[in-house]
């Protein structure tokens, strides 16, 4: 049974600040190994005999892996399911569950969705992009080939490498949309260099600059990553799904 209109579905978390807020709303993180899909269950005990109800939520990956702990999950919409033992749980819309269990189910994620919406309300006018941004950045070189750079990413999982001189000097972005764009599919870019390639007037921000600042930018020049530069130098990058939401904001 799907547990629509909660509020949850949609929302996207780090994996390492979502397993600790489903943590404190009673949920407990399945421990199943998967590079893309994460699954948190509410046990519900039941006075049938034999029968166990779960509520469950579940998310997947839209950046990151969640098997190496970087993700960026995106919630799904919450299930009710029925455990019949010795066969397993059923999540069917079919299935028959008592008005006080789907109450107390709607209770519960309520609860999630407070502290998931709690911990992403912020003052964006007034936190830097330095207390959010990633600082561990995979980059590349302008005298890198594209294949050097498409490995990056994939080894990463990530669609954007930004291009750095000796000292981490940012001079540039190159992003797995702009060659494809231009036509670099993998395994084909040959002897192209970076340089050809990436946008050496690519936007950046200083990390000072504050996270509604940097989203105003984002959304204006429609970009989904951008780096942090202090100086000439590469200092992070941050990434639009991530960034807090203004508790001003309606």
């Amino acid at each position: 049974m799907k547990i629509e209109g909660k509020g949850i579905e949609g929302a996207v978390v780090d994996l390492h600040k979502l397993d600790y807020l489903m943590d404190k709303a009673g949920f407990v993180r399945g421990g199943q190994w998967d590079y893309e899909r994460v699954t948190y269950d509410y046990k519900l005990d039941a006075a049938e005999k034999n029968i166990t109800y779960y509520l469950r939520v579940q998310g997947y990956a839209v950046e990151g892996d969640v098997d190496k702990g970087n993700a960026a999950v995106k919630l799904m919409t919450p299930l009710l399911g029925k455990h019949y033992y010795p066969h397993g749980v059923e999540y069917g819309d079919g299935e028959d569950f008592p008005t006080s269990l789907v109450d107390r189910s709607n209770s519960l994620l309520n609860k999630a969705k407070e502290l998931i919406q709690e911990f992403k309300k912020v003052d964006t006018t007034s936190i830097p992009v330095s207390d959010v941004m990633k600082e561990d950045v995979a980059v590349c070189t302008p005298e890198d080939n594209l294949s050097t750079a498409a490995s990056k990413m994939k080894e990463n999982d990530i669609g954007v490498v930004p291009v750095c001189e000796s000292e981490q000097k940012y001079v540039g972005l190159l992003t797995e949309r702009t060659m494809i764009n231009k036509g670099y599919a993998e395994n084909k870019e040959g002897s192209t260099k970076v340089q050809e390639v990436m946008d050496d007037h690519a936007p950046s921000a200083t990390p000072d600059t504050t996270v509604e600042e940097a989203r105003n930018l984002m959304n204006d020049k429609n970009l989904q990553h951008l780096p942090i530069v202090k100086g000439e130098k590469l200092v992070g990058i941050i990434s639009l799904s991530e960034l807090p939401t203004d508790q001003h904001q309606h």
